[in-house]
């Protein structure tokens, strides 16, 4: 049972220039925008879990991270939705390397220029041999 609803976990951790609404429908139709949702917001999230859930969540937010950034649509309203999603499973994701994740279509920036630097900050929680979420072998363009 999680420690914190994501609604008290934005408000904790989401704050000042890492703002994030815990409301998804702000955010409904921008696209992927890095002043919605960056790196910086990422990683403040990142500390919460890892505080108020434990270094497992924390592991599985990463996993997360990299699936959502690796299907292409990092927009904010979709990263709500979809982190809530994952709250109501016990904070509880795996990735392996021969996951097949759906890459759909979204508009606005690159997912591996908002998600990347994160991503490279934490890939040591990653699978060996997880491919990059990119076509260049990187993480960020």
């Amino acid at each position: 049972m999680p420690n914190m609803t994501i609604g008290e976990l934005f408000r904790t951790y989401c704050t000042g220039e890492n703002h994030l609404s815990s409301s998804s429908t702000y955010y409904w139709a921008r696209g992927n925008t890095s002043t919605d949702l960056n790196s910086e917001i990422l990683e403040a999230l990142y500390k919460g879990v890892l505080k108020e859930e434990g270094a497992e969540a924390a592991k599985s937010y990463v996993h997360f991270v990299y699936a959502l950034g690796k299907s292409g649509d990092v927009s904010a309203s979709t990263f709500i939705d979809e982190i809530c999603r994952l709250a109501r499973c016990d904070w509880n994701y795996r990735l392996s390397v021969d996951e097949e994740i759906t890459v759909r279509p979204s508009k606005g920036e690159s997912a591996s220029w908002i998600v990347g630097k994160f991503l490279q900050d934490h890939a040591s929680e990653l699978p060996k041999g997880i491919p990059p979420i990119d076509d260049k072998n990187r993480f960020r363009v």
